[in-house]
Parts: structure tokens; C-alpha cells; sequence
């Protein structure tokens, strides 16, 4: 086991031992490691044969721009309600030669509407959203301009998202709890590329952990 995911399966382990949170509003922020899956690349490129990718990708959740997810909730007695923003990160690492550069370092990011329902102590989540994207392209040795989409900041919403969870948190005070979930997650996401798109499904699994503040 890598030393970096250490100190997120320690934090999950001590969550899983402890109490649920009281009801109210909290605000939570969390770090944590991913699992990513190998998946299908498609790029389609005007005036050039289509390549389908047979894709590996890596995240470097503990390399700048980091890893981190925050969220504001609300609870009530055994139900809540959650607004999650994931700043996921994926690379190609077995970029064919005409692909030059393919990743998401300032943004696979997730952005979702959960549902929270308290059971036998642990908390269950489900949610749905979409990805904003931040994509940074070479192929065939045509650079993709990042200053466009929204504000000129070079974000795009390309596509839909799909979360499920199971969290416990564990209180050291009448405000301040840490809090560990375990999250998997669905997408499938379209973005530009310099005249043509890319396309593909991500599978993923999320470790976080971290701590939450009640007002």
C-alpha cells in the first residue's frame, strides 16, 4: 500500500467505529484517493481516421492541482440533503503517437445533488449531477486553446453524473467532526479537441476523508 493512502484508510477506519453526526447544517471538506479504471477513449477528428483509445489513465491526487471534495449539507432526524463539488483529476498514460497530450489536471469535476438517508448508523448517499471539464489536448499536434468556455476560463459541462456512498463521521465536539466515505461513481463525458471531440465513460471509485463544521 502506498504510504499517501494511508492516512485516508486510517481516518475511514476510525468513522466506521463512531456515532453519526447530530441534525443541522455542516460544511465538509475532504481529501482522499481514487481508484481509476481503465476505460475506451474515442477521439473524432475532422479530415483524420477516428482513434479509438484503449485508455490507462492515472490521477496524481497528491500532486498540485490537488484532489478534494467539499460539500454543504443538511440533515434532518435520518434524511439530508448535500451540495458535492469533486475535483477529480485523470491523464492519458498510454497515449498513442497521435495523441500528444490528453488529461483533466484542473479539472475532472464533479458536481452533484445528494440525497442522504441515515441506516444502522452509517449514512447512504446517492446523487446525481454533471462533469465540469477543464481539458488540456494535443492530438496531432494541434494544441486545444484553454481559454474558452465558461468565462474564458476554459471550463465546459460535458456530461451527466451518477454518485453512490456510504460515510460515518466522528464527533470531536459540538461542531467539529472528522468525516471518511467511500464513493463510487458514474460519467460519461463529451469535450472539444482542435476540430473534432473526445468521449468517454469513467467507473471510479473514491477513499475520502477529512472534516466537517456545523452552524
Amino acid at each position: 500500500m502506498a504510504r499517501s493512502t494511508r492516512p485516508v484508510l486510517v481516518l475511514l477506519a476510525l468513522c466506521l467505529a463512531a456515532p453519526p453526526a447530530v441534525a443541522g447544517w455542516a460544511f465538509e471538506m475532504h481529501g482522499g484517493v481514487p481508484w481509476v479504471p481503465d476505460r475506451a477513449v474515442h477521439v473524432a477528428q475532422a479530415g483524420f481516421p477516428d482513434l479509438d483509445i484503449d485508455a490507462r489513465m492515472r490521477s496524481e491526487p497528491h500532486r498540485m492541482p490537488f484532489y478534494y471534495d467539499f460539500r454543504l449539507v443538511r440533515r434532518s432526524c435520518d434524511r439530508g440533503w448535500a451540495l458535492d463539488f469533486l475535483h477529480h483529476k485523470l491523464i492519458l498514460d498510454n497515449p498513442p503517437p497521435d495523441v500528444q497530450d490528453l488529461q483533466f489536471t484542473h479539472g475532472y469535476n464533479m458536481v452533484s445533488v445528494q440525497r442522504l438517508w441515515t441506516v444502522s448508523d452509517f449514512e447512504l448517499m446517492a446523487g446525481a449531477g454533471v462533469v465540469l471539464t477543464h481539458t488540456e489536448s494535443t492530438i496531432r499536434h494541434r494544441v486545444f486553446d484553454e481559454h474558452q468556455g465558461l468565462f474564458g476560463w476554459g471550463y465546459y459541462v460535458s456530461g451527466p453524473l451518477a454518485v453512490v456512498g456510504a460515510g460515518r463521521r466522528l464527533d470531536l465536539g459540538e461542531r467539529i467532526y472528522l468525516s471518511g466515505e467511500v464513493r463510487a461513481s458514474w460519467s460519461h463525458v463529451r469535450v472539444d479537441v482542435v476540430d473534432g471531440e473526445a468521449s468517454m465513460t469513467d467507473w471510479g471509485v473514491h477513499f475520502l476523508a477529512g472534516a466537517g463544521v456545523r452552524f
